[in-house]
């Protein structure tokens, strides 16, 4: 099975947040890794920062989660994924003309979504409500 993700849920599994649980109950139920793509790594440790900038974790703790997520991927639990940057907005641009004007759909959503169409997932891991319903519509599999 192929995982990919969004920034909320890896935000969640390393920032801490009301749904930390359920995203470390599903990676410690899943033996599958997660794909990381360059713009999603880049959202997601801008958005520890983010969270650190707002005081809503420490510096310790941002220190720690981006730590967390070199050692989750030296160790395979995370997967670097690379797309051809052409085929991948060609796809965010497919997405956005099919999506957006019914989900509503974000710029940095599409982003995800497509990289995870494009690079086969089948299960697609978020907690943002608009994203979750995008990646449905494309056919993709929503967790947790």
């Amino acid at each position: 099975m192929i995982v990919a993700a969004d920034a909320s849920f890896l935000v969640s599994l390393y920032g801490g947040d009301w749904n930390t649980p359920a995203a470390r109950a599903w990676m410690a139920a899943s033996a599958e890794p997660v794909l990381l793509t360059g713009a999603l790594r880049f959202e997601s440790e801008n958005a520890l920062r983010l969270a650190c900038f707002r005081s809503r974790i420490t510096a310790a703790e941002l220190a720690k989660a981006l730590a967390d997520i070199a050692d989750d991927l030296d160790q395979g639990i995370l997967v670097e994924a690379a797309l051809a940057a052409e085929m991948h907005w060609e796809e965010c641009r497919r997405i956005s003309a099919a999506q957006t004007l019914s989900t509503g759909a974000r710029a940095y959503d599409i982003t995800h979504v497509a990289a995870a169409v494009l690079l086969g997932a089948e299960v697609f891991l978020s907690f943002d409500g608009r994203q979750r319903q995008l990646a449905v519509q494309m056919g993709l599999k929503v967790e947790p």
